[in-house]
């Protein structure tokens, strides 16, 4: 009878390590693929607003732009985050046929992922991108 009771016991012990161990390893695995997936993000709305650049468009625009992919459903006000976005030339009459403009983006993304909170302390994410401009401003 005690040595059954043991055998439950043990079995009951094992099986909480070993849940414990897979579920910090499938909350490591769900941190890891939002940061991957905003990094992805983040790149794209960087190559989009340098396009919108390079087409002639506006300092609004291009910021709209990089909004608008980083947003929740691509919507502007859905943004989790902070961003800080960098244009250079800032002037639109700065950026003339076969220039380079260059756009960066700093994105403080917040990890819903609380275990990750404690081993990732700066969650800054960063992105550039530098494109020639195909049409001179009017």
């Amino acid at each position: 009878m005690r040595a059954a009771r043991r055998r439950r016991g043990q079995a009951v012990l094992e099986t909480t390590v070993v849940a414990m161990f897979l579920v910090i390893l499938v909350l490591g695995i769900i941190g890891l693929g939002t940061i991957l997936s905003a990094s992805i993000r983040l790149e794209t709305a960087a190559r989009e607003g340098a396009r919108i650049a390079t087409e002639g468009g506006d300092n609004t625009n291009i910021c709209n732009k990089v909004l608008l992919n980083l947003g929740r459903n691509n919507d502007v006000n859905q943004v989790p985050g902070t961003v800080a976005i960098s244009i250079y030339p800032n002037d639109i009459t700065q950026r003339t046929f076969n220039s380079q403009v260059k756009v960066e983006v700093w994105w403080k993304y917040p990890i819903p992922v609380a275990m990750f909170n404690i081993l990732v302390k700066e969650r800054m994410l960063y992105a550039r991108k530098v494109m020639v401009v195909t049409h001179a401003a009017n």
